[in-house]
């Protein structure tokens, strides 16, 4: 009978040990993995699981978008960057795609291509210099796209609409700087 109980308990230690093992084994990938780019369900979860304090999100939206974004990823390894991509109410297609990325680093590829450029200008609003692009998207879609930096961070917006909506949108993201 004692050989019984202690085999038996010999079988709950090892059954035990065995899942405390998978627990870990699947655990460990997340940790490894943390901050390398994935996709996130709100700019709080990106706040919170990242621990980006800044992150630049417009107060004006044109009626026609749908809130909350569509698509969020960001990544704080080996740079920060979010790129959030908002679709429209009428066909469900992704019209504004905003992003930013820690200095010097590159933008992310978004759903918002420019095709052709048929005006650049450098563009002064809210004291900084911001890169306004002006031209065609794919199926010749009218869209814009407008660029600037921000302390630490280069910020791109493009939109597929006027440059007008663009302006207003970017505008709503930054505060006036003291002259």
């Amino acid at each position: 009978m004692r050989e019984r109980i202690l085999g038996f308990i010999m079988f709950v230690i090892a059954v035990a040990a065995l899942i405390g093992s998978l627990k870990l084994l699947n655990w460990t990938p997340d940790m490894l993995q943390e901050g390398l780019p994935s996709t996130y369900g709100s700019i709080d979860e990106v706040k919170s699981k990242l621990h980006i304090r800044d992150i630049y999100i417009p107060s004006y939206y044109p009626q026609g978008l749908q809130w909350p974004p569509a698509r969020i990823t960001a990544q704080s390894k080996p740079y920060a960057m979010i790129l959030m991509e908002f679709k429209r109410k009428e066909d469900n297609n992704v019209s504004l795609a905003i992003s930013q990325t820690t200095l010097p680093n590159p933008v992310p590829n978004a759903m918002i291509e420019m095709t052709r450029t048929n005006e650049r200008v450098n563009f002064p609003f809210k004291g900084r210099n911001a890169l306004l692009e002006v031209g065609l998207c794919k199926d010749n879609e009218q869209c814009c796209r407008i660029s600037w930096n921000e302390s630490s961070y280069h910020i791109e917006v493009a939109m597929v609409a006027p440059p007008s909506e663009i302006v207003k949108i970017a505008e709503s993201m930054v505060y006036e700087q003291a002259q």
